[in-house]
């Protein structure tokens, strides 16, 4: 079995053990030798389909190493540091 097919096995059992809700978060950006990347949600939500989730962007205006989240954006939106937060509750 390949690693990608182990880790899709494992988002899916993850996924489906939750019995009211399910927050999946992750960060959008990591500091990687000094620079800035950009990081993807999980690429097995694509087999999700879309009206099963609520998909949005938690963001802070003050940059890394500050634990502040000013608001509630749409996904997408330009931010220069934040989260995603994806999430459903039954």
């Amino acid at each position: 079995e390949s690693d990608m097919e182990e880790e899709k096995r494992l988002f899916y059992v993850a996924t489906t053990r939750a019995e009211k809700s399910l927050h999946l978060v992750f960060p959008m950006l990591s500091n990687q030798k000094g620079s800035p990347v950009r990081l993807m949600q999980s690429r097995f939500l694509k087999d999700i389909d879309d009206s099963r989730y609520d998909l949005l962007n938690v963001h802070s205006s003050f940059g890394p190493g500050r634990a502040s989240n000013r608001g509630w954006n749409q996904y997408g939106s330009k931010n220069t540091y934040g989260g995603g937060y994806l999430g459903r509750s039954y």
